[in-house]
């Protein structure tokens, strides 16, 4: 009798090494996802390969005091999938490789699967693989077809199998938001050139911060100036790294376009509170019909 399988997403990887595949960026914050049609293709393409039925698909990624983003919540929020996150601090991922080990041996010790198709290629898991498959569980790596493997040499040797899938099956769920030259993100240099660019990809993770935040998260950010509130600034730094350390000329970039859509949105927010007192006052002259409105920011 056929046995049950399990799907792992690291997510960090799986923005990376398809975001390189199919846009030519391992910048985060440019990327948007279905991830309800993602999911339901991966089950599919990994469910006909395996021949089993599915447990569930477990999601890990890093997340500032492991508080989910809006997008996780969304990913959580999917049938028959498990949300797993680790923290992130000070830019960097922590605890998400642990998290992975420990359902990789859970699940195998407990035969609640004999298959397991992981979505990462971190040599820091090659153990944990091993150990899997000492219990019993056949361990497949999944991934997107880039032109050099982003997976460890050491991980796909030990795996039972690979299977890297191309452009056909990632490019129906994934959008990249904006032309930026994402080429100086992998460029150590310090010019002007390069750091021009890093403030322009700060400047896109506040615009679309913005369009999520609430009115009190946007007084909180005015409050903390001139620092960002640690929680946004852990994100703002991960999310365009793709994981790896930035100078401190790229931080500060970072963090000035962050700031200019902030400056930006407030001068709109004004603009348009000006705009509303002069339809008032047109309002309240003889003849005038109607009330002034005024539109929520």
């Amino acid at each position: 009798m056929p046995g049950r399988y399990a799907i792992f997403v690291d997510a960090a990887f799986l923005w990376a090494s398809v975001g390189e595949l199919l846009f030519g960026t391992n910048d985060r914050s440019r990327l948007a996802c279905d991830y309800d049609g993602l999911v339901r293709a991966m089950v599919e393409a990994t469910g006909a390969d395996a021949g089993r039925e599915l447990l569930r698909t477990y999601w890990y990624d890093g997340a500032v005091n492991k508080v989910p983003t809006s997008d996780q919540k969304r990913v959580g929020q999917l049938p028959a999938v498990k949300l797993r996150l680790g923290r992130i601090v000070g830019g960097h991922q922590k605890g998400v490789d642990s998290l992975i080990v420990l359902d990789l041996l859970k699940l195998a010790s407990t035969r609640m699967v004999d298959t397991i198709y992981l979505l990462s290629g971190d040599d820091d898991l090659t153990e944990g693989v091993r150990d899997a498959q000492a219990l019993g569980v056949r361990v497949v790596l999944i991934g997107a077809a880039t032109a050099i493997p982003r997976q460890s040499e050491a991980i796909m040797l030990e795996a039972d199998g690979a299977q890297l899938w191309g452009e056909d099956l990632w490019r129906p769920h994934f959008t990249h938001l904006a032309p930026l030259p994402d080429a100086a993100l992998h460029d150590t240099r310090t010019g002007a050139e390069a750091v021009h660019t890093f403030e322009r990809v700060g400047y896109a993770f506040s615009r679309r911060w913005l369009e999520e935040a609430s009115d009190e998260e946007v007084a909180r950010v005015h409050r903390s100036r001139p620092r960002i509130p640690s929680d946004i600034d852990s994100r703002l730094l991960w999310d365009t790294s793709a994981g790896r350390d930035l100078s401190e000329g790229e931080r500060v970039a970072l963090r000035d376009g962050f700031w200019r859509a902030i400056d930006e949105d407030a001068a709109d927010l004004v603009a348009l509170e000006d705009d509303h007192e002069d339809s008032d006052d047109r309002d309240d002259e003889p003849g005038a019909g109607g009330a002034g409105l005024r539109a929520p920011r």
